[in-house]
């Protein structure tokens, strides 16, 4: 996957007044994905304003330019170790999680730490330390992140509670590298992956 081309003003500003509108009548919104280059920093906090006035559901999967989006209530947070400890600028990861919900207006918080495990943590500073179930052989890991993004977001408008959605969105993304294509995965293998996502309460 190649890095996107530099984005005219033009283009930029049509990108974000046509996604804009079309918040209005969505459930939810999921950011994903490093800027383009020519895209206004304060891009993704215009996306989540106007979601968060419309009341629609935002995941936001990325760190770079984070800050002013994250001064509106995002409801999920999905970011790994490092990015996590970068925009909080604590080196200890239970520290930066809390630190995480002290400083951004998130709701939740959804942390990967490579093969092994998987974080999440809510408002009310509980934090599970989830298992990532493990793969013979991962044979493409590309699209894995935005597999769980999409399926936890999708699992969470349909109703599912948002730590369970996190394990879904886990299965769904070990699914993805036992496939070629980037960004798929297959139901049957997912689901029975899911079972292997087990957690504990750490506080």
């Amino acid at each position: 996957m190649e890095p996107s081309p530099h984005v005219k003003a033009e283009e930029a500003e049509w990108l974000i007044k046509e996604i804009s509108s079309d918040l209005t009548h969505a459930d939810g919104l999921a950011i994903c994905g490093t800027y383009p280059p020519g895209i206004p920093d304060d891009c993704y906090a215009k996306f989540v304003r106007t979601a968060v006035e419309s009341g629609t559901m935002v995941l936001l999967d990325s760190f770079m330019h984070v800050e002013k989006a994250l001064q509106y209530p995002v409801d999920i947070l999905k970011v790994n170790r490092e990015e996590l400890c970068q925009i909080t600028g604590v080196e200890d990861l239970k520290q930066a999680i809390l630190k995480a919900f002290e400083i951004f207006k998130i709701r939740h918080l959804a942390v990967t730490e490579g093969s092994s495990f998987a974080w999440f943590g809510d408002r009310e500073k509980n934090l599970w330390r989830i298992t990532v179930p493990a793969i013979p052989k991962a044979v493409n890991t590309i699209g894995s992140g935005d597999v769980c993004s999409a399926v936890m977001l999708s699992e969470i408008i349909s109703g599912t509670a948002p730590l369970e959605a996190f394990r879904y969105g886990l299965a769904a993304a070990s699914a993805n590298c036992l496939t070629d294509s980037p960004g798929v995965f297959e139901r049957e293998k997912a689901f029975e992956l899911f079972p292997f996502t087990d957690y504990i309460k750490e506080n």
